[in-house]
């Protein structure tokens, strides 16, 4: 006689053929349903079950479950696991035949859980199932980390206007810089699902997520220089960033 919950999960086993008779055995799982210990109803072990990622047996110890990985029936004598629907081979981590369902599961219907056996099980061999829920909250603002400037920076020509006085000009330079920054934000997810004593907890994970963006950044400058003979021509000045003489034309001249 066995006990099983809604997830086909096994929770205990009678030895014999008579209910009444017959002594449980308790199943304490993992969030799989992979069968970790066996407890009897003083809640003395009877043994303890360890499995490599796809099923096969890594460590057993005691009694020997019925049901074992992810709570399939275990067939010894072929070394699969049995469940409603087909066989699956835990060294090939594959079912031996098609899914029932067809591609429920994607293109390979051979596969196990599509390649994810540590977030996901598949009890009847049907559809695979997640094995714990995590809904994500906001995320955080942004946080800058670091920056650094790159690339050359840019001169556009500047550009000169005369003075109250109409006697000096005032230069406007402007120069251009490329900046890489790199930014964080986190979030929390709030996780529900099964413990290895097969009861349901609730715990929280962090996500972190960090990128770079570039962005121009422009400074500016005044020079002040003398009013040239020809008030219509360019003006011509040092760069206070380079130290070069640079020409611009001359705008807005006062009468």
């Amino acid at each position: 006689m066995m006990m099983v919950e809604n997830t086909g999960a096994p929770l205990a086993d009678l030895a014999g053929t008579n209910p009444s008779s017959g002594t449980a055995r308790y199943y304490l799982g993992d969030l799989l349903g992979s069968t970790r210990r066996l407890r009897n109803a003083s809640k003395t072990s009877l043994g303890q079950y360890e499995y490599q990622p796809y099923g096969e047996i890594y460590s057993e110890t005691g009694a020997t479950p019925k049901y074992k990985f992810a709570g399939m029936y275990y067939a010894p004598d072929l070394a699969h696991y049995y469940t409603l629907n087909r066989f699956y081979n835990p060294t090939l981590a594959r079912w031996t035949t098609r899914d029932p369902l067809r591609m429920a599961d994607g293109p390979n219907m051979y596969a196990y859980v599509t390649g994810d056996p540590v977030n996901l099980f598949d009890a009847v061999g049907l559809a695979r199932i997640i094995a714990s829920l995590c809904v994500p909250g906001f995320w955080g603002p942004k946080t800058k980390v670091s920056e650094r400037e790159t690339g050359v920076p840019e001169y556009p020509d500047p550009y000169f206007r005369s003075g109250i006085t109409g006697i000096w000009l005032t230069g406007y330079w402007t120069r251009i810089t490329t900046w890489l920054i790199k930014y964080t934000k986190t979030r929390i997810w709030n996780c529900l699902g099964l413990d290895m004593c097969g009861e349901f907890h609730t715990w929280t994970q962090t996500e972190t997520k960090t990128w770079e963006e570039t962005e121009q950044r422009e400074e500016h400058e005044l020079t002040f220089s003398g009013l040239p003979d020809n008030p219509h021509a360019t003006a011509c000045a040092t760069n206070p960033w380079t130290g070069q003489i640079q020409c611009g034309p001359i705008v807005d001249i006062a009468d």
